[in-house]
């Protein structure tokens, strides 16, 4: 019998129709702050039986309590939290080595955005923020760790729609005229377009080793950034 998937799909659904795509593998994941879909991501696949999850956030504190409810839940499954700040590229650089030290095979990477519809900002390196914690810090780890993923991984990026009025991707100006032409919707779009473009590049240059690549639209989900921006708690 086929299996009918729409928006009531839940995690624990999607990893009891793969099994053996989870059990005993090792995932990573971006974006990791304790709640939303990061925290349902990690709870779906410690369900499955994953060897080990790597978890990387800004703060282990805030995911701390999630953490402690999937050991609780599955203590078979290892939970590795790796500190990170993607508003700096040389803290990416030193996640990175963290995650080499470890010496396992990542079979799976799903990153998440961590900026939506922000204010004006700069990062650390000078660039807009979205732009580089959305996508270029992804860009950058998947490139310093992809040599861990054995042939048949996945990678996964977490994107969404974006408004109808925005503008085509304006890749030689990711900065906005130094804010000057800013829109936090049009930023968040041009992060969202970049993930999708380097997912489809990745698709062809890990083709030769079985490597699948995927940009997803996970819809509206309210308990993340987006519940400010629409005066929701």
């Amino acid at each position: 019998m086929a299996i009918e998937w729409g928006s009531e799909t839940k995690g624990a659904d999607v990893v009891n129709a793969f099994p053996m795509s989870i059990k005993k593998r090792t995932f990573l994941l971006t974006g990791v702050s304790g709640t939303g879909l990061p925290a349902a991501t990690a709870e779906a696949l410690a369900s499955g039986d994953a060897a080990a999850i790597i978890l990387m956030g800004k703060s282990q504190a805030e995911a701390q309590a999630m953490i402690d409810d999937i050991n609780h839940k599955h203590p078979k499954v290892k939970l590795i939290f790796i500190s990170v700040d993607f508003g700096r590229l040389e803290s990416v650089r030193e996640a990175a080595e963290a995650i080499k030290k470890l010496e396992v095979p990542i079979d799976g990477f799903v990153g998440f955005p961590t900026v939506m519809a922000a204010l004006w900002m700069k990062t650390e390196d000078g660039i807009e923020s979205h732009f580089q914690c959305n996508y270029l810090s992804n860009f950058l780890l998947i490139n310093l760790v992809v040599h861990l993923m054995p042939a048949g991984s996945r990678v996964v990026m977490v994107c969404s729609s974006i408004r109808p009025e925005a503008p085509p991707p304006a890749w030689d100006d990711p900065n906005f005229a130094d804010g000057k032409t800013y829109h936090p919707l049009d930023a968040y779009a041009l992060s969202m377009f970049a993930n999708v473009q380097m997912i489809k590049c990745l698709a062809i240059t890990g083709c030769g080793r079985s490597m699948g690549t995927f940009s997803v639209n996970a819809g509206s989900e309210f308990a993340t950034s987006s519940s400010s921006i629409f005066g929701l708690s």
